[in-house]
């Protein structure tokens, strides 16, 4: 369940969104999804149809788009994808070393906002 918090938070931007380029109506949001936050994507719309009915929101649909976890090693300078294993760290797969630069594996972020305009005179 901790994707409740961002999903909460998620939602009141959105409607402060909705706010300001009314009366476009959202129909969906792309959201990147960094691997090791471990979202479950029915979970998230769950989250999301309960939060919003009831708002200008409600009926829009959360795509999540998974963005690899990727490392770059401090020893020989390999950059790599790995799947994360929250028993054991990535190692290097050319030298084993886990001195590592994360780059990719958190993120979490707004892609896509997609619309249906209104055909009412603005």
């Amino acid at each position: 369940m901790h994707e409740l918090g961002i999903v909460r938070s998620m939602t009141r931007y959105l409607l402060e969104w909705e706010k300001e380029f009314a009366p476009a109506k959202l129909r969906s949001v792309t959201l990147l999804v960094g691997a090791n936050r471990l979202f479950v994507q029915d979970w998230v719309q769950i989250m999301f149809d309960f939060l919003t009915e009831g708002t200008p929101l409600e009926g829009s649909k959360i795509e999540l788009e998974t963005v690899p976890a990727t490392a770059q090693c401090n020893i020989c300078g390999e950059t790599f994808s790995y799947s994360p294993d929250h028993h054991h760290g990535p190692q290097c797969p050319v030298c084993g070393s886990d001195e590592l630069t994360l780059l990719t594996e958190n993120e979490l972020m707004i892609k896509q906002i997609e619309v249906e305009e209104s055909n009412h005179d603005v």
